[in-house]
């Protein structure tokens, strides 16, 4: 089963260009996991936003059991 950030989420988001986003995608898990969100932007327009799961959306997440 994989850990679910529980921090609270910061206020502002960490904005970074699709181009950085690809290479840096490791390090932009890391600081999700940690409760960062990051906003993805293409030409200075933002195409994705990027952030934790907290436990109650985990949940909703998980899908049927194995069994």
């Amino acid at each position: 089963m994989q850990t679910v950030s529980q921090t609270e989420p910061r206020t502002e988001p960490r904005v970074i260009p699709a181009s950085d986003a690809a290479a840096q995608f490791q390090r932009i898990l890391g600081e999700v996991e940690s409760g960062q969100t990051v906003l993805v932007t293409r030409d200075g327009m933002a195409v994705a936003q990027i952030g934790p799961v907290y436990r109650h959306a985990a949940n909703a997440f998980s899908g049927p059991s194995k069994g």
